[in-house]
């Protein structure tokens, strides 16, 4: 080596604090896992932007809903979802196992970070997972981010379910300023649209009418939402509001928004859930009164068919599709997303992947990989077999999720 080549661990304590300032998360301890020279240079991350992101409770003023005593107000969360691999130095050439690993993260304001199911805000299980993760021999690729509004009020030690899950999506536009965020919009479990920014009193609604929004995308240059019969909206920065699609003929009402980040083109996922087909029928038979149609699912918020739809921008219409060729659908409670498995291979493609709350373990069954799997409710629809159900059905996609990869445990 050139005597006169200096070493990335030798540069002044002051440059190295101004190099990586940015850093944050995932980047941030990778960075410090460098060296002892860079650990103490550099701090660990703080969340100060989400730590002072407050937001006003409730979102509607107007809400009937349970009262809540004290001072309270909403904290902004954000959770990322990675996709991990390993390093070529710790990559088992021999093996022929798949070589990702999905996982969403959460950061606390101190810091610490909580690894969660990819599809919802549920930990992972938490047998065999591992304690600690060596990011100097993984590499990780950033998917999306998901955001959600977190109650704080110091009065009350348990929130109410129907508090914690106030908010159905929420987005933060972009910012102009790279180190501030931008506002939230959220939608509520009314299905009524708002946008409100830190420090502001109220939240102002943007939904007009009988609106009744269900999933909401920051997309191109601004946001799209999305009725329960497909009936799409954009918003540009200022708020404007501009029409992008008609409603479909659907018996559903969940319905998922989700880009491809290669292409630029907007998909609409549409979950028909075994309620919604019964309620179909009986107000097309004569209500309540009618003939009952038999159960198709053991519970009756279980999915029975899943549909997938391309925005045709010319037409302002959806045209269904049966094809994903090499990519794969996550429709998740706070975010969508979609991957190309050209650009991260080891998992099945042509798939939509979503969670699905009521797919629990049959009594009786003592296999252990089903109760885990079950536990994560998540569903898989296969689009070239046609094949829907639990991913406890599907155990060759099951790895992307669970157990957690030999080289992940090799890490450690």
């Amino acid at each position: 080596m050139d005597e006169t080549e200096e070493r990335w661990a030798d540069l002044p304590k002051e440059l190295l604090e101004t190099l990586f300032t940015s850093f944050v998360g995932i980047d941030n301890l990778r960075v410090r896992a460098v060296c002892t020279s860079w650990r103490s240079s550099i701090p660990p991350s703080q969340k100060q932007n989400f730590q002072s992101y407050i937001l006003p409770f409730p979102v509607n003023l107007a809400d009937n809903g349970p009262t809540i005593t004290g001072a309270s107000y909403f904290e902004l969360t954000e959770s990322t979802v990675f996709c991990l691999e390993p390093s070529d130095e710790n990559l088992d050439s021999s093996s022929s196992a798949r070589n990702h690993w999905l996982v969403k993260v959460e950061e606390s304001s101190k810091g610490t970070l909580k690894i969660l199911n990819p599809l919802s805000e549920r930990r992972v299980h938490r047998k065999r997972s591992p304690k600690v993760i060596n990011l100097l021999e993984i590499r990780t690729t950033q998917v999306c981010k998901a955001y959600n509004l977190q109650l704080v009020n110091p009065s009350i030690r348990f929130c109410p379910y129907f508090i914690q899950n106030y908010a159905k999506k929420v987005v933060v536009l972009p910012s102009p300023c790279s180190s501030s965020l931008g506002e939230a919009v959220a939608i509520d479990i009314y299905g009524q649209l708002w946008h409100a920014k830190s420090g502001d009193k109220t939240w102002t609604q943007l939904s007009k009418g009988n609106s009744s929004f269900v999933d909401l995308l920051n997309h191109m240059d601004g946001f799209y939402v999305t009725e329960k019969k497909g009936k799409t909206v954009m918003y540009d920065s200022t708020f404007k509001e501009a029409m992008v699609s008609s409603s479909i003929e659907s018996d559903g009402c969940r319905k998922h928004l989700v880009n491809s980040s290669e292409t630029g083109e907007l998909f609409l996922i549409d979950i028909i859930l075994d309620i919604d087909r019964r309620r179909n029928i009986r107000s097309q038979t004569g209500g309540y009164n009618g003939p009952h149609e038999p159960a198709q699912s053991p519970y009756y918020h279980t999915a029975i068919e899943i549909k997938i739809y391309k925005l045709n921008e010319e037409k302002h219409e959806w045209e269904e599709v049966k094809n994903l060729d090499d990519r794969v659908v996550f429709a998740g409670e706070d975010c969508s997303y979609m991957i190309s498995n050209v650009k991260v291979s080891g998992f099945k493609d042509n798939c939509v992947y979503f969670t699905d709350r009521h797919y629990f373990k049959d009594v009786g069954s003592d296999d252990e990989l089903v109760e885990v799997l079950l536990g994560h409710n998540i569903g898989v629809f296969d689009l070239e077999s046609g094949k829907l159900g639990p991913l406890s059905l599907f155990r060759e996609y099951a790895p992307l999720f669970w157990p957690p990869p030999g080289w992940l445990r090799r890490s450690v």
